[in-house]
Order: C-alpha cells, then sequence, then structure tokens
C-alpha cells in the first residue's frame, strides 16, 4: 500500500504536477506535448541516441551551451529542445504569435 512514501508518493506528485501544468496551459490556450525519453534523446544526441545514459544528456547539453548543470537542469533543456525539433512548425507558430503580440 501507499503510505505517502517511496514511488507511490513520487508518482502520485508527479501526475498532481502534471494536472497542474495541463490546467494552466488549457487557461491560456496552450498546447501541451509529452514526448518519451528516448524521443528526447535522439532528438538531441542524433540517431541511436535514444538508448543513452543521462550522462551523454548532460555531457551534450554543456557541449551545446558551455554549461555544466544538474541532471534535472540538462533533462529540462533536452525535453526543451526535443520539443522544438519534434513539433518545430507549431513551435514556429506559436513564437511567431508571442511576438506579434509584444
Amino acid at each position: 500500500g501507499d503510505n505517502g512514501v517511496g514511488t507511490n508518493a513520487s508518482s502520485r506528485r508527479v501526475h498532481e504536477v502534471s494536472g497542474i501544468i495541463r490546467c494552466a496551459a488549457r487557461c491560456f490556450d496552450l498546447p501541451v506535448y509529452c514526448l518519451a525519453p528516448s524521443t528526447v534523446k535522439v532528438a538531441l544526441l542524433g540517431k541511436g541516441g535514444g538508448r543513452k545514459k543521462k550522462a551523454a544528456v548532460k555531457e551534450r547539453v554543456r557541449t551545446l551551451f558551455g554549461v555544466v548543470c544538474s541532471e534535472h537542469a540538462a533533462d529540462a533543456l533536452a525535453i526543451a529542445i526535443g520539443t522544438g525539433v519534434r513539433h518545430r512548425r507549431h513551435v514556429a507558430t506559436l513564437t511567431a504569435h508571442a511576438e506579434l503580440i509584444h
């Protein structure tokens, strides 16, 4: 059972945060993209990169941006890059729309 400690509690929190993000995005009519970890890795590391370890993602982020960061920060940047690569047309449209507003 779930006593509030361990994997069940962690998984529940991830789902709660995911729901909050989806709700906030919907309020502002923004899309939400869900990418598999292997998709993010391939976008960042290239063909064959989907099976690489987190250290490879962190190293690639360091190479691209010239910064050393935590695994969490490297993951966040990798997800942003992966989303841009995977959904480039939609991201370009959103970017153009945002520029028109400002």
